[in-house]
């Protein structure tokens, strides 16, 4: 039942605090509406009761009190096109071969970087990307000037998201002035200061906005390592509420100057050994990492009816903050349960039916054990049944990508339901015995093992899912549901051929006319 279609008027225009007369009701249309109420719902509504409650925001609470009529339930969101890459992986399909086969990504920091014997650091190791310099930036109508002083994550999004969307199946030509949104993870990783206008964070989605003729939101997300799965919770509500019916969510991270480790290193942070080790007695930090992952998001609905190729379903999500913990930068286990508590009872997806947790999982001794304390203390409040629900840290493959780290969740997440697979963790001989996983519903995944389908109480098939989590740094707390698309027809959808982007090595150097141009007009 749409009123926006019963006043043929968009949807947009529609205030539930207006009164019904100023969308153009009188008498007779509210006769007509009252009938057409009733015969929705199978009960009498009266004229008089719309005369009652006359604003659409006080009928429906009406409606909800005195009939149990329900709000209306959000669209589950599909993921129709994906791209990346991450340490030791161009590709997406060389990241799920990674992680098949168990290896560790993580290697010396490369020279072309910094030397890190020269930088008050004796940590050595990260997670680092290839090409991080490569970009075509007459493809995309920017001068080789101006690609040099552009910070290489905004390069590296325009060039993924045009990965993407060839992925989805569509010439990215089909989105141009639509209301497509654009929701970036993106932090500042000290690129070029001497160049800030065109680096800051906000510029890189507006960069893909503008590029593609993109009409919806066009925005930048920063809350530390919850940053993806928070761009992502934004996407999946602006869709909900209309703003658009596609979205584009990125979240990226690099590594280009040392500062970065010289904190965390300072601060006792970072594993010395370059190994991260999830859930292991042995665990002693994380290791630093880059990464890029886009994800092309469609109401259900709508990519069901385009035939569009479908990875997986993203049928809740949730974001809350610790509120005044230990503090700042302490976990707070009850914040977190409270977090998918409310996921998970919004969705009304039976927590027994998930069979799989992607973890935040950094490797840090107490970190992990107040997670695992978290999610028991959910699945108790869920009245979660089951013994059988494995759980995982990628990080322990590719290190922690940080702002990317969600992306890294979710894109292994599709792969392994893909692949009917939960890969193993590394670097876990051990349990840390602070996890306590005896006699809770989790075990650690120790070798590669089929993901099996539960079946409901008829013995048909349920879909996999999982739940992926992310926290940040300064307390924000993220999770979404993931599940298994199980495809109803044929798709005709596939990925397009993949444009050869024509690359070369673009980095900051000082004898770039337009560096000299503004250093000249700052002296």
């Amino acid at each position: 039942l749409h009123i926006h279609q019963f006043l043929k008027i968009p949807l947009d225009q529609l205030n539930v605090s207006s009164n019904f007369s100023e969308f153009g009701f009188d008498s007779i249309n509210l006769v007509k509406f009252a009938k057409l109420i009733s015969k929705h719902f199978g009960f009498n509504i009266t004229p008089a009761k719309l005369f009652a409650n006359p604003t659409i925001g006080a009928l429906a609470d009406y409606l909800r009190q005195e009939y149990a009529i329900p709000a209306a339930a959000d669209d589950a969101i599909a993921i129709i096109g994906i791209s990346g890459k991450f340490p030791q992986a161009d590709n997406l399909e060389a990241y799920w071969e990674n992680l098949l086969q168990g290896r560790n990504c993580i290697s010396e920091i490369p020279k072309e970087r910094w030397d890190w014997n020269d930088n008050k650091t004796d940590v050595k190791w990260g997670g680092f990307i290839n090409g991080i310099q490569k970009f075509d930036p007459q493809f995309f109508g920017i001068t080789p000037q101006e690609a040099e002083l552009m910070d290489p994550q905004h390069r590296l999004l325009m060039t993924y998201t045009y990965k993407a969307i060839e992925d989805a199946g569509y010439h990215p030509k089909v989105l141009a002035n639509t209301a497509t949104g654009v929701f970036i993870a993106i932090g500042n990783n000290g690129y070029n200061s001497h160049f800030p206008a065109g680096n800051l964070p906000s510029i890189a989605p507006n960069r893909i906005s503008y590029f593609f003729d993109l009409h919806g939101p066009s925005e930048p997300v920063e809350t530390a390592c919850a940053s993806s799965l928070v761009a992502i919770h934004k996407a999946i509500n602006e869709i909900n509420n209309g703003t658009c019916d596609v979205a584009i969510v990125g979240g990226i991270n690099t590594i280009v100057t040392p500062a970065g480790h010289r904190a965390f290193t300072q601060a006792g942070l970072l594993s010395k050994d370059g190994r991260c080790k999830p859930f292991s007695s042995e665990a002693d930090g994380f290791v630093r990492a880059e990464g890029i992952g886009v994800l092309i998001l469609k109401r259900l609905s709508l990519a069901e009816k385009d035939n569009d190729h479908i990875y997986g379903v993203l049928r809740g999500s949730g974001v809350n903050h610790n509120g005044r913990s230990n503090f700042l930068t302490a976990p707070n286990p009850n914040a977190q349960c409270d977090l998918l508590e409310s996921v998970y009872k919004k969705s009304g997806i039976d927590i027994n039916t998930v069979t799989y947790i992607e973890t935040h999982g950094t490797g840090t001794e107490l970190g992990d054990a107040i997670e695992i304390e978290g999610l028991k203390n959910a699945f108790k409040k869920l009245n979660g049944r089951q013994k059988n629900c494995a759980i995982g840290s990628v990080k322990a493959n590719i290190g922690h990508t940080e702002i990317a780290s969600g992306m890294a969740s979710i894109i292994k997440v599709l792969y392994q339901m893909k692949h009917k697979m939960l890969v193993k963790s590394i670097h876990c001989d051990t349990i840390n015995p602070h996890l306590q996983l005896e006699n809770s519903p989790f075990y650690v995944v120790k070798d590669n093992q089929t993901w099996e389908r539960m079946k409901d109480q008829s013995g048909a098939h349920l879909p996999l899912r999982a739940g992926v989590s992310s926290f940040g740094l300064g307390g924000v707390n993220a999770h979404i549901i993931v599940e298994e698309y199980i495809a109803k027809s044929t798709v005709t959808r596939m990925p397009l051929p993949g444009y050869e982007f024509k690359e070369s090595n673009y980095w900051i150097t000082k004898n770039n006319p337009l560096f000299l141009k503004w250093y000249g007009s700052q002296i």
